[in-house]
């Protein structure tokens, strides 16, 4: 891992990237194992091509899929989870330049959730900490009943540049995008 993903890490002070993603399929080998196959071996350029089809696809295998640009941290949260997850990391582009890949397997939706408890019980959650519990939630009990564990989530973190001020974000909301 680089020095310089470890400090995003430690410091969990990042404009970033959040994508969730639950895949399922049929066949002899199962979902999991493949998707942590593909991970193992997968070169950055591989793991470019995998963002991109994940962002556009709408269809089976892809159960769930939800991105959004953070512009905070949701580094506590993360934190709370990577003890269960495999870990990955690949520098892609200057465009996006680290991509942090975190793999749950073979831990169940319910393993996976319940290490945020102490997370949701914060009084006073901020938009952010709401946006990632939520769609985290929905992502790892999504077609549950149907697919009986036969699936893989994915929480995928891509650096897009440092953190924004307040004061920042309420500068740029005057300006007109069209």
């Amino acid at each position: 891992m680089s020095e310089g993903i470890e400090e995003y890490q430690r410091e969990a002070v990042m404009r970033q990237r959040i994508l969730f993603a639950k895949i399922a399929g049929q066949g002899t080998e199962k979902t999991t194992a493949k998707v942590l196959d593909f991970l193992r071996r997968a070169s950055a350029e591989d793991i470019g091509q995998f963002l991109e089809r994940l962002r556009h696809n709408r269809n089976p295998p892809l159960l769930y899929c939800c991105e959004y640009l953070d512009y905070w941290s949701t580094g506590q949260m993360v934190t709370a989870v990577e003890s269960k997850a495999s870990y990955f990391c690949w520098s892609l582009s200057k465009k996006e330049t680290d991509v942090l890949l975190y793999y749950f397997y073979p831990f169940t939706a319910q393993e996976i959730w319940d290490l945020l408890d102490p997370v949701k019980k914060w009084p006073n959650p901020a938009d952010e900490t709401r946006w990632f519990l939520e769609s985290f939630q929905q992502c790892l009990f999504s077609w549950e009943g149907l697919l009986k564990g036969d699936s893989a989530v994915l929480l995928v973190r891509s650096v897009v540049g440092g953190t924004l001020l307040d004061e920042e974000i309420l500068a740029n909301a005057s300006c007109d995008l069209f």
